[in-house]
This record gives structure tokens, sequence and C-alpha cells, in this order.
């Protein structure tokens, strides 16, 4: 059912088991996660573009920019902190899902991720442990190692942002 699995009808390809087929599983949430979290990152960029100063448009123009090169030139160099802050954001986000696979799957705290785990996520896996056989102690350590792989991944792209801007 459903408008994609109709046209993959269409093309001769068949329905897919978006929800049911752990290979495919993956992908369905990468859709709905694409879709959700495009608004965000628009306002994020809206307003990096609405930041950058029209003197620097100007001068590209005098020095006979067309608009494709005051894209590549002025517009993503002067976007490149937001480039940074939705990609760290992502990152911390694709870490911390919840409530997105959860739904997806119809979890409940006995049975979590969907088939054969396809959507299991640290969270889900911290929220199972702790709610369905109430070891909240081991749900609290696996949030603890989960917060600081965050912290070190987080700090790995502040540093590697950092040796970028040097060189």
């Amino acid at each position: 059912m459903g408008f994609i699995n109709t046209a993959l009808g269409w093309l001769g390809i068949g329905h897919v088991q978006w929800l049911n087929d752990p290979n495919v599983m993956l992908y369905s949430l990468v859709i709905v996660d694409a879709w959700a979290s495009v608004g965000f990152n628009m306002l994020i960029f809206l307003g990096g573009m609405k930041n950058i100063p029209t003197e620097y448009y100007d001068a590209a123009k005098i020095d006979g920019a067309n608009k494709f090169q005051e894209i590549i030139y002025v517009m993503i160099p002067q976007l490149e902190p937001m480039f940074f802050l939705t990609i760290v954001y992502g990152f911390i986000s694709a870490l911390q899902v919840f409530d997105v696979p959860w739904i997806l799957t119809q979890s409940t705290y006995d049975t979590y991720g969907g088939q054969q785990y396809g959507l299991l996520f640290p969270v889900m896996a911290m929220m199972g442990k702790a709610f369905n056989g109430l070891r909240f102690g081991y749900a609290t350590a696996y949030g603890m190692l989960l917060m600081l792989f965050i912290l070190v991944l987080t700090l790995i792209q502040f540093s590697l942002r950092r040796q970028q801007s040097t060189d």
C-alpha cells in the first residue's frame, strides 16, 4: 500500500515491506527523518543566508562573478558555520533517536526494535533494559556510555573544524 509501493509496482519492482524487512527498515527511517529535519535545517540555512552582508555579493559582481560563482565563492563559505551546526546536530540526533523507530516498529517495553532488531538504537535498548528487565543500573550505565561517546564524537568534530580553519 502507499504511493511509493504503487509507483514501484508500475516500474515492475514490486511491493517493499518498508517496516517488516530488516534490510529495508533503516531506509524507511532515513526517509522519515530526512522529511522531519528538512524544516529545521532550512530555517538554520535561511538565517545564515540572511546574515551574509550584501557587500560580499556586490564585490563578487564587480569582479565579474555570475550567480553560480556567487553561490560557490560567497554563499557556501559564509554558510560554513551553519553546515557545521547541522552536521553536529545531525550526528547527536542520530545517536539519540528514539521516538520515530519506536513508533514505526510499534514497539512496547517487551518487544522493541522491529523485525530482527532492524531499528534497534541505543536509547531504545536502554529503555528496554530499564523498563522491561527492571535493570535501571544497567540502563544508566548504558546512558552514561552513550553520553561519553556523543561527547567524544562532538569534540572530535570541533577539533577537526578548528584544524581546518587554521589551515
